[in-house]
């Protein structure tokens, strides 16, 4: 009886998360994930004796039903993390490559990490998984040509800093050690400059540079 209950309860969840995700947004979709989580949690207090793993598998679920996927032909790469793609319908897409951070272009190496994207994916087919948009409206997504991970491989080849600020992943952690001790790319400088903290400091310069400016005039 608790087994067929749970089973059905389940079906019944992502039967609902998946209309109210399609029907009515992203939103009321998570909202009825925390709703279903709640009374799941109030039933498993009266039956402790359910099993656990049913609700291990509702989560990864449910959170890969907000994953989203786009193929298309890269037709501009504007610097080492960042490209964009044309697909089957000539709808063009910006990409900012996750979980990684290569040197901007003004940033020695920057210009390097360019030209090995280029030579990766250039004029390609590609896919791209994402879930979500950055706050310049560009896709964050994984970019894989065939089952190659380029996001991975421009870690790997040294031409990307892991973007360790915002992820933890510990394949894209492992890959950065392994660049920094063969000294593969961008490694081979003895003090290389984090883009994030690149992009700071040229922003800082450029405020006082600005301000000083504006003292001459007055």
């Amino acid at each position: 009886m608790n087994r067929a209950f749970c089973a059905v309860y389940c079906a019944y969840t992502v039967h609902s998360v998946l209309y109210s995700s399609v029907r009515c947004g992203k939103r009321k979709g998570l909202y009825n994930i925390g709703m279903h989580l709640f009374f799941y949690q109030v039933y498993s207090l009266w039956n402790p004796l359910k099993m656990k793993s049913i609700l291990l598998f509702f989560l990864f679920f449910t959170l890969s039903l907000f994953s989203a996927e786009i193929t298309g032909k890269v037709i501009k790469i504007a610097d080492g993390d960042t490209i964009t793609i044309l697909d089957s319908n000539n709808r063009k897409y910006k990409i900012r490559l996750d979980k990684i951070d290569a040197p901007e272009l003004r940033q020695y190496f920057g210009i390097n990490a360019k030209n090995h994207l280029v030579s990766l994916i250039s004029g390609k087919q590609v896919k791209v998984i994402y879930r979500k948009k950055d706050r310049y409206k560009r896709i964050l997504g994984i970019v894989y040509l065939h089952e190659k991970e380029i996001n991975l491989q421009m870690v790997k080849d040294g031409f990307a800093w892991h973007y360790s600020f915002y992820d933890k992943s510990p394949e894209y952690i492992e890959a950065e050690q392994k660049a920094r001790e063969n000294k593969s790319g961008l490694w081979i400088q003895e003090n290389p400059v984090n883009p994030y903290k690149f992009r700071k400091n040229f922003v800082l310069k450029k405020c006082c540079f600005m301000i000083g400016e504006e003292r001459k005039n007055f």
